[in-house]
Order: structure tokens, then C-alpha cells, then sequence
């Protein structure tokens, strides 16, 4: 099932959009996908088999940190220095001994509690293009609060001068100083453990198992984990991308995956969005019902728990940078809304939308051509329905690729007196751009310029030898735009400004932008013949429809389902519906095509996954698995359970690719 996840824009705004796209919505392989492409992996060949440092895969040896020297105290905030408490316990990497910690009193209801390697080597997310965040060194804030403005008081273990909590290793927790409850906790021993995982989490292994035993802050290179007490029952929203049956998260048991995937609408279990922020609404001592938020800001894979009396976060990669808002105003008063609009002033305001995007919109696929796009509009009209936007998918495409017009079912003339209708009675006009483009063929009877242009621009992803990544999208062999690239937004900005001299469009919808791939890793090898890529060569095998619905079910409501199946059309599948069919093929058949290759490879397997995962051997803490991290977070969990050795490069780039 497609997805709408850009809103429509001017085209300005557009352009803009699609510049942005990957620093505001983390949609791309390197920006959000691939950890710590600051820090190359170092190869151990030269390291003896006892100086490699391989996962324990057990938390309950881990040690925790603990304070050394003073807090360099500053009018904002105060700065400190930690180090591991005792023997490392590498649960899933390598412990990074020396961190630091800040904590800066940004605003009357804003507190930023940052905790990080000292030596800087671990992934932070960059400042700009969006918005530039306060430092991380109070000493440099110079319209910040105080502790005494503050509405939120950080206490740590050793702020009365004890270097090392008898109960456990150093912690901290934030207090509210009206009512004086405290809205996160740290403290090993105010957190309940939980020896068994979560009850309805079939894919628990050693590698990423749900049990919570020990809750000491830890900090590798490849697993951080840190967790904090709930009260019985709380009331935790937010925590998405995810569709669920209720708005409030279940405190019990909740297991929540952030990595973004190509997924159409799966139930519990992460999807095309990343914002791991919740909402917690709580009755404090006095009686009185307040509301707070609490974000981390890392982009790295992760799981976020509930269970019973505490939440937990298990990050991949990055550091602890919370952030957290108290929902009062300067009055006093609090509210959800308050702490939420707290938050959204510290993340910056939506881009401005044009008053008319606010309108009722209209698209599907399988508009196979102008005529029938047209007849939807005038139906619309004829039933005095209003129509303020009216949407095409892949299927105007030419062979499915970017910023072409098909010239048989959607002809140049045809296409803009359809558009220019739509203008004549103050209606608009959208158009899909996947954000896998084909890849720029080399023969002399073919050429596709935006494909050309990306290769002289050098604004395409690559392997690590150099060579282009390619994967399969649905024009068949795609490169992808490494967003974060010198000259992307010059690409971009001319690949949309030609575009709209053949469509003029008045926003665009930017699709697949995770970005999503129907191969597992790098489709082209060293023999592929990249000189003859004709339309859809990826899936031209496979049938059904997305989501594994069924293609023959059909009625004459509008219902979902039909006798308890589920519906895509209203009528009866045409045979010669070519286009429709290609655009809904079951993408996952290509994956586990992709999975049973795999598979086959490896001579053990005896996880439920499938292969073994591979002889983990760090030689410090700058080198990294990227591709299959010791820690396997439960990416698309209830979507398919595929071998944790393709984990994270499922429906995806492969995270090994590099800008």
C-alpha cells in the first residue's frame, strides 16, 4: 500500500522539500539509516585472537558509570565526567569508558540532559539545514535559564559528594519543582526488572531478547541502554511512526522499534516515520493531573520498551540526548497541549502550507491513463463532491521512471489540458517522485538524463570500493541520492525545475523516501549488465498485491473487507490491467527470495532467525558492524520474521553504503 508522506507543496516549496527531506524526516540511508558514518570500521586483521573483544550478550554483568572529578559548574547548567564503574561487560559492543555529561537549563520549561563519549566518535546528529540546536556546553549558552528558573530540577546519585551509589551505578532523575514528583528516574533501584520478555514477542533470541534483568546505564559503541520507572499504569502517547488500536501506548507491554521502513500500514511496529518522543500525562502527589514530553534525539535503529512500571530505550548507535519539556507555563498552568507546543517550538514549526493543501485530496493507483484520471475529476464535479487536489501514482511514469510522462497513456498534449482544466477551476495538481532513481543507462539507443546528470553531480550513494549502489525499485535498477551530498540540492532542484516544464504541478509527492529497496543489499555485481534496464526488472515474477492482500476479493461497497477479506478494488481485476498489477507486487516475495539466497549460504543455523549470526570480533571501539550490529533491533517485527543477518538491510539500502 502506497503511502502519502509529503505534503503538497508550491513549487518552491517543493524543491525545497525535497532538499531537506532527509535532515528534517530522516529519510535517508546515510542521514538516518547507516550509524556512525563519521567513523569508518576498522578491519582487526592484525589484532591477536585475545586482544579481540567479542559481545557477552548479558546486561547483568554490565557495571554502570560513575562520577570522577567535580561538575564544572556554569550559570546555565553544569558539565561532568563519567567512567565505567567496573569490569566492561561488552553486552553488544565495545563499552566506551570515558563519557561526559551535560546538562543545560535551556529554557524556564526546557531541560537537555545530553550524555556522551568523550572522545566524540559515536554518530550526533549535525546542526542545520533546518534549525541550529543550542550547545551542548552550557558555558556557551547565552540566553539559557538557571536551575533556580527552571520548572525542572536534574538530581543525579553523586551531587552530595557521593562518588558511587551503594545501590547501583551513578544515575540520575528530573524532578518537577512545583509539585516535586519526579518524571523520570534513572535509579536502578526505583525500576522494576523483568527476568522473562514480552509475552507477545515471538522473535526473542539472545541477540535482542525483551527480558529487562538489570537496568545500569550502559554505553558501547554498538548498544546503549538506558531505562527509567513509571508509575503503574501511565499514560505514555506518541512513540511513533506506528498504527495501533489506541492512541495510549499499553504501559504493560510495548515493544516499539524506530527504524524506518517501507512497510504500507503494519499494526505495532515501526514504519516510514522516526520520532521518538512521547507524551506522559500524570497525577502527581497532590492530585493534580500534568502532563510532560520526553524526546531522544538519535538516529540510529533502536527499541523503546513498556513494561510495567518502566520504559526503556536500546539504541544501535548515537548517545543519550534527551530533552525534556514541562507542560507549564510561566502562570503555572499546565497541559498536554502546552508541553507539546514546547516541544514543537524546540523542533521548529511545519513548513507553511498553501491554504488550498488543506482540501480534500484524491489518488490511488492504477489511473492507467489521462482519460481515466480526467473521468475521476468530472465524476467528482458531477456529484458536486468538492475536489481541491487531484493526485497521480507511478502509473504516469514512462517505464516507471522519475520526472518522465508516459507518451502513449499519458501524451504531453492530453496530460497538460487535464491540468490546465484542473487550474481553470482553481483545483491542483500532484505527481509522484520515488526516491529511487533508475539508474543512467549506457546504451547509446536510451538515455535518461536525471540519471546522467546525478552520475556528473557524483550525488549517488556507493559501495564501499567506490562503485555505485545499485538496488531495484520499480523501473528496475535505481541508484539512490546520498542526501547529504555537496551538490544534492543542486540536483534536486534542477531535476524538479525541468520537470515542471513537462508537468506543471503544484506540489510534489516524495515517495519511498526511507529509502526503500526490494532487494537485500547491492543488486548489481561485478558481471550485471547495467546497459539494457528495462521497466520493473525487479519483480517481474512475483504476484499479488502489497501487504499480502488478495487481488480477487472484490465488492461493490466501499467496505475494507468483504466477507471478512480484504478489498483493493471495487470490481473485478481486468486481465489486461498490466499497470495496476506491476504497481501493487508483492514486494515481500522479492525480499524472501533475497532471505532464502542468504540462507542457503550459510552452513549453520540454529536460531528460529535462520543462519547463526557471525563471529563478533571488535578490536576497539571505533570499529562497527553495520549491517548486522550484535544487538538485532525488531525491525518490521510483526511484518515478516527474516534471519537477523539481514535485519536492517531488509526492504532498504544496505546501511553499508556510503555517501
Amino acid at each position: 500500500m502506497r503511502s502519502i508522506k509529503a505534503a503538497s507543496l508550491t513549487p518552491l516549496l517543493a524543491a525545497l522539500f525535497t532538499t531537506l527531506s532527509s535532515a528534517f524526516a530522516l529519510p535517508s540511508s546515510i542521514f538516518e539509516h547507516q550509524l556512525e558514518t563519521n567513523v569508518l570500521q576498522v578491519r582487526a586483521d592484525n589484532y591477536t585472537s585475545d586482544s579481540y573483544i567479542t559481545p557477552s550478550f548479558d546486561v547483568t554483568k554490565c557495571p554502570g558509570y560513575q562520577l570522577v572529578g567535580e561538575p564544572k559548574q556554569s550559570q546555565h547548567g553544569f558539565t561532568a565526567n563519567l567512567s565505567l564503574a567496573g569490569q566492561a561487560c561488552h553486552a553488544y559492543g565495545v563499552d566506551i569508558a570515558n563519557l561526559t555529561l551535560s546538562v543545560v537549563y535551556e529554557k524556564k520549561h526546557q531541560l537537555h540532559v545530553h550524555i556522551y563519549d568523550t572522545a566524540k566518535q559515536q554518530y550526533q546528529l549535525p546542526n542545520g539545514p533546518i534549525y541550529d540546536r543550542p550547545s551542548d556546553d552550557p558555558a556557551e549558552i547565552t540566553n539559557g535559564s538557571t536551575a533556580e528558573e527552571s520548572d525542572l530540577v536534574f538530581h543525579h546519585t553523586a551531587e552530595n559528594g557521593t562518588r558511587f551509589n551503594n545501590s547501583g551505578g551513578w544515575a540520575f532523575w528530573i524532578e518537577r519543582k512545583s509539585s516535586g514528583d519526579v518524571i523520570f528516574d534513572t535509579r536502578a533501584s526505583n525500576i522494576p526488572t523483568y527476568n522473562d520478555g514480552i509475552n507477545n514477542v515471538s522473535s526473542d533470541t539472545k541477540r535482542n531478547s525483551t527480558a529487562m534483568p538489570k537496568h545500569e546505564i550502559i554505553f558501547e559503541n554498538q548498544y546503549l541502554q538506558l531505562s527509567s520507572a513509571l508509575p503503574e499504569g501511565a499514560n505514555i502517547y506518541g512513540l511513533g511512526e506506528y498504527v495501533t488500536g489506541s492512541f495510549r501506548r499499553n504501559p504493560d507491554e510495548t515493544l516499539q522499534p524506530f527504524f524506518t521502513l517501507d512497510a504500507g500500514t503494519p499494526v505495532d511496529s515501526n514504519m516510514y516515520g522516526y520520532h521518538p518522543v512521547y507524551l506522559e500525562a500524570r497525577r502527581g502527589k497532590d492530585g493534580k493531573l500534568r502532563s510532560h514530553t520526553v524526546s531522544i534525539q538519535n538516529t540510529a535503529g533502536m527499541d523503546v520498551l513498556l513494561r510495567r512500571g518502566l520504559i526503556q530505550y536500546r539504541a544501535i548507535g548515537g548517545t543519550l540526548d534527551l530533552r525534556f519539556t514541562s507542560g507549564s507555563t510561566v502562570e503555572g498552568n499546565n497541559s498536554p497541549n502546552t508541553a507539546i507546543q514546547q516541544y514543537v517550538n524546540f523542533i521548529g514549526n511545519p513548513v507553511i502550507h498553501p491554504y488550498w493543501s488543506y482540501g480534500f485530496h484524491l489518488c490511488r493507483w492504477g489511473y492507467n491513463n489521462v482519460s481515466e484520471t480526467q473521468a475521476i475529476i468530472d465524476a467528482m464535479r458531477e456529484h458536486n463532491i468538492p475536489l481541491e487536489v487531484q493526485w497521480n501514482d507511478i502509473d504516469y511514469l514512462q517505464e516507471f521512471r522519475d520526472f518522465t510522462t508516459d507518451p502513449q497513456r499519458f501524451p504531453q498534449k492530453e496530460f497538460a489540458a487535464m491540468i490546465q482544466k484542473l487550474r481553470d477551476n482553481h483545483q491542483h495538481y500532484i505527481p509522484i517522485i520515488d526516491m529511487a532513481i533508475p539508474k543512467a543507462p549506457t546504451n547509446a539507443s536510451d538515455t535518461y538524463y536525471p540519471g546522467t546528470r546525478g552520475n556528473e553531480l557524483d550525488v549517488f550513494l556507493k559501495n564501499r570500493n567506490g562503485s555505485e549502489y545499485i538496488g531495484e525499485v520499480w523501473p528496475g535498477y535505481t541508484s539512490f541520492v546520498d542526501q547529504q551530498s555537496e551538490n544534492a540540492g543542486q540536483w534536486w532542484t534542477e531535476a524538479i525545475r525541468n520537470f515542471s516544464e513537462i508537468v506543471d504541478f503544484s506540489g510534489i509527492w516524495l515517495d519511498m523516501n526511507e529509502p526503500s529497496s526490494f532487494v537485500v543489499g547491492n543488486a548489481a555485481g561485478p558481471e550485471t549488465n547495467l546497459s539494457d534496464t528495462p521497466a520493473y526488472t525487479a519483480a517481474t515474477s512475483v504476484a499479488g498485491w502489497p501487504q499480502g492482500y488478495n487481488n480477487l476479493t472484490w465488492g461493490t461497497s466501499g467496505n475494507i473487507t468483504v466477507n471478512g477479506s480484504y478489498t483493493f478494488k471495487q470490481g473485478p481485476v481486468q486481465n489486461n490491467d498490466n499497470s495496476q498489477q506491476r504497481r501493487s507486487l508483492l514486494t515481500a516475495t522479492i525480499i524472501r527470495e533475497q532471505e532464502d539466497v542468504l540462507i542457503k549460504r550459510q552452513s549453520k543455523g540454529s536460531d528460529k532467525f535462520g543462519p547463526n549470526e557471525p563471529d563478533y570480533k571488535y578490536a576497539n571501539t571505533s570499529q562497527r558492524y553495520l549491517s548486522n550490529p550484535p544487538y538485532a533491533i525488531h525491525n518490521g517485527i510483526h511484518i515478516s520474521e527474516t534471519p537477523l543477518n539481514i535485519n536492517l538491510n531488509k526492504k532498504t539500502v544496505a546501511m553499508d553504503a556510503v555517501g
